[in-house]
């Protein structure tokens, strides 16, 4: 049993030192709290990835938004940043391991791009999903979903 606020709230807590260097934050838009029965260690390394990533690419002086829904069948975590966002014919590709945006495909050296592959493989492992879509205010919006189903 994990409360996925909470998890998201340690999570914001140790990414806080980075924030704060970088001219940067980060906000949670919540209930109080929504206990799934998940893998915490898998799910926390997967939302953390997903944050982080966010944390990285937002511009300076702007604010990374961590919004937990409860949706009837699913648990959604949205990540929103404001960062460039992604080419529309990469926003699939980003999941794989190993797939870093350079001038639109992988990388070259294979290095690095691995968080939001872990976060897809978690995901899926508690029969889930983690999409990202193309922000219209721009910046990049990544949804990890759970299902309700965990929910005790």
């Amino acid at each position: 049993r994990t409360d996925i606020v909470d998890l998201v709230r340690t999570i914001v807590d140790d990414v806080s030192i980075e924030t704060d260097a970088a001219n940067k934050a980060v906000r949670i838009e919540a209930p109080e709290s929504c206990i799934l029965d998940v893998d915490h260690w898998l799910v926390h390394s997967a939302i953390e990835n997903i944050v982080r990533n966010a944390v990285r690419h937002t511009a300076t002086a702007t604010c990374v938004v961590i919004s937990v829904l409860e949706l009837d069948e699913y648990v959604d975590v949205a990540v929103s940043d404001d960062g460039p966002g992604v080419p529309e014919a990469s926003l699939e590709a980003i999941f794989l391991p190993f797939y870093r945006i350079q001038d639109g495909g992988p990388s070259p050296t294979g290095s690095g791009g691995i968080g939001l592959a872990i976060a897809s493989r978690a995901a899926i492992l508690h029969g889930g999903s983690v999409t990202a879509h193309n922000r219209d205010t721009g910046g990049l919006c990544v949804v990890f979903r759970l299902p309700r189903l965990l929910a005790d």
